[in-house]
């Protein structure tokens, strides 16, 4: 077996990436609830095996969206958010949002093989830069065993940012899912500053309080922020509806994100 590490294959790895996802089986024959990280991806194009090395990726299946996160050798993120359905062998994703794509919605079909620690996951075939590729990608799962009552799929309906009194909203699309003690957001915005096309994600575990929570990157798109403990307030309007609220220790200036809980796809398979 062949192993690249060079420019061609790392895109061929974030592009993959970009445009599909991951599928599992958690709690039944036809659940994939739960989180997964990556193991290994292989490629394979007219007879040849391209192991694609050095790549980190987490992903979350909720009750019927999912978010994926990417970060390659070179440090490139790229990240992927939709809905889906599962019938125990065939995954069907529905991407509505990605780095790639951004909210136009694209669907694929997974095929799924089961182990003991996780599953593999098969494209029989996708056209990359003019090949046809074979890509098996093997997952192994996250522990998954706690409840909080933010668990779910959360959209960002607002963010507001104040600085010496003034206020201004920004428009950013960011999506959030809490399951099992752990969340995973993605985002992508404009830098009103800069107008620079801003993109991130962050993985990691929580803890709920009464008024507040306490997330901790274990993995992101900024790795300075790995392993650091950021506290906000917790503001819960409805049981569909909630308000992080962070003040900057360095020049007190604030921000507050606003969310809503994401329909079910069942009522709704419009693009949300």
């Amino acid at each position: 077996m062949k192993r690249y590490t060079n420019s061609i294959f790392a895109f061929l790895n974030v592009f993959s990436l970009m445009l599909l996802g991951c599928g599992g089986a958690n709690e039944s024959e036809t659940s994939v609830k739960g989180w997964y990280t990556m193991q290994s991806q292989v490629f394979t194009a007219n007879g040849v095996d391209y192991v694609v090395e050095k790549t980190e990726q987490r992903k979350v299946y909720a009750d019927e969206y999912y978010i994926y996160s990417n970060m390659s050798e070179d440090t490139t993120s790229s990240f992927g958010f939709g809905f889906y359905t599962f019938d125990g062998k065939k995954l069907v994703e529905t991407n509505i949002f990605s780095t790639g794509i951004l909210d136009t919605a694209r669907s694929f079909d997974l095929f799924i093989e089961k182990h003991e620690a996780g599953y593999k996951q098969v494209i029989p075939e996708i056209v990359i830069k003019g090949v046809p590729n074979k890509i098996v990608e093997d997952y192994y799962k996250i522990n998954f065993d706690k409840k909080a009552d933010i668990d779910g799929v959360w959209k960002l309906d607002e963010f507001l940012s104040i600085n010496n009194g003034d206020t201004a909203r920004s428009k950013r699309n960011q999506y959030k899912i809490f399951e099992g003690g752990y969340f995973m957001s993605v985002q992508y915005y404009i830098d009103p500053k800069t107008n620079a096309r801003k993109k991130g994600f962050s993985f990691g575990n929580f803890e709920l309080g009464k008024q507040e929570i306490n997330e901790t990157n274990v993995f992101s798109s900024t790795p300075e922020t790995r392993g650091v403990a950021i506290q906000t307030k917790l503001t819960r309007e409805s049981e569909d509806s909630f308000t992080q609220t962070s003040v900057s220790s360095t020049n007190g200036s604030i921000s507050i994100e606003k969310y809503i809980r994401m329909p079910k796809v069942s009522k709704s398979t419009s693009n949300p």
